[in-house]
Parts: C-alpha cells; structure tokens; sequence
C-alpha cells in the first residue's frame, strides 16, 4: 500500500482538532446508567482505545480483550461507558487511579475521543479519531495541537488489508518523524507483516 500522503489533508484534521475540542464538554456519569466493560492497557493506550485492524492485531497478539469485569488488584486498564452500544465515555486507570477520561463526540462518519481531567477540565493529551466508511474503519488518528499520527487503511476483495501510518509534526524540524506501510493478513490467521519503515534518523528531510 505504498500511497501519496496527502500532507495538505493532515494540516487540515489537526486544525478540525482544535475547532471541534470547544464543543465537546465533560459528561459526569453513573455506573448504574450505562452498560460498563473494561480492557487492560498497555503503557501505549492506542492498543486498547483504537479500533482499526491495527490495533485489533495488537491487542490479540498481546490477549487484551474488552470483558464486562475487571480482575481484582488491576492498576491499568480502561473503562467503558456505553448506551444501548454507543460509546459515552472511557476512563483511563494508571496505578489503580484515573489519569485521563475520554468523552465520545459523534460528527458525521467519525467518533472522536476528547481527554479531560477527573475534575472535568480539558487534559492536555492526545485526542483519538475513528473515521468509518462502509462499517469498517478507514482513518484513524491520534491528535494534538501540533502533531498527528495518522493511519489508514486500504480494503479489497481478498484477506489482506493495506495498512499506512505517518507520525507528522507540521512545524518540527523534521515533520516527518516515521512512515510505515504494512499488509494486515486476515487469514486462515489475522498477522501483520511491515513492508517499509522510515523513521527521521535513517533520512532527516523526509521528503514530502
């Protein structure tokens, strides 16, 4: 899946961030009001918080899976609020306490995850983005104000998956900091196999 990253696009999902943040307000809620599930996390959240092929592969390789209790003694996982299946709200555990708490925000074909602090002040963390096409995710990103981390994917007709990330920073002195392109294999077992990787240090002027 060796495509042209459309970098104009990504500028353009990093400023929709920031217009979109000053419409998502903090949400206090009640166990007892929603459908609760848990998933362990890694010290990377995307595993568990993403939902493309990507992310299902990580957390299969890694046996983290969505269950409806917790084990006792657990420092890290996460937290699901849902409302007859929509997701409300995630809570994010590290060493047994809430660090961050996500608000799910609907706009067309994209939910987007917006991190605020136990008190309900906005966290200054990555929000992250699932954008569906035909029910499956197409893009996903993680975001903030001055970078992203952008993935996409490539459907066809047969088990394999076309896989594309960018970890892009437009005003860094490198915007470009990795690229990967990779193949998610979805049989006769899911896998994930790395076509091509860059990353700033092995070409510094990533050319864009």
């Amino acid at each position: 899946m060796e495509t042209e990253i459309d970098y104009e696009y990504l500028k353009k999902l990093i400023a929709e961030y920031g217009v979109i943040k000053d419409k998502v307000s903090f949400l206090d809620v009640t166990d007892s009001d929603f459908e609760i599930s848990y998933i362990a996390r890694k010290d990377d959240i995307r595993i568990s918080i993403l939902n493309g092929l990507h992310a299902v592969y990580e957390r299969k390789k890694y046996k983290l899976n969505e269950k409806p209790s917790i084990r006792k003694g657990s420092k890290k996982y996460l937290k699901f609020y849902k409302k007859d299946n929509r997701l409300v709200r995630i809570d994010s555990y590290s060493n047994g306490r809430i660090d961050v708490i996500f608000i799910a925000h609907y706009e067309d074909d994209k939910v987007m995850l917006y991190p605020f602090s136990e008190s309900g002040g906005f966290y200054p963390t990555y929000a992250y983005v699932t954008k569906y096409e035909n029910c499956s995710v197409a893009e996903e990103y993680s975001v903030v104000d001055s970078q992203i981390v952008y993935e996409k994917y490539l459907y066809d007709e047969s088990d394999k998956v076309g896989y594309m990330s960018v970890n892009y920073v437009p005003s860094g002195k490198y915007p470009v900091l990795s690229k990967e392109y990779g193949t998610i294999i979805l049989q006769p077992e899911m896998d994930y196999r790395v076509d091509d990787y860059t990353w700033w240090r092995q070409n510094a002027a990533i050319r864009m």
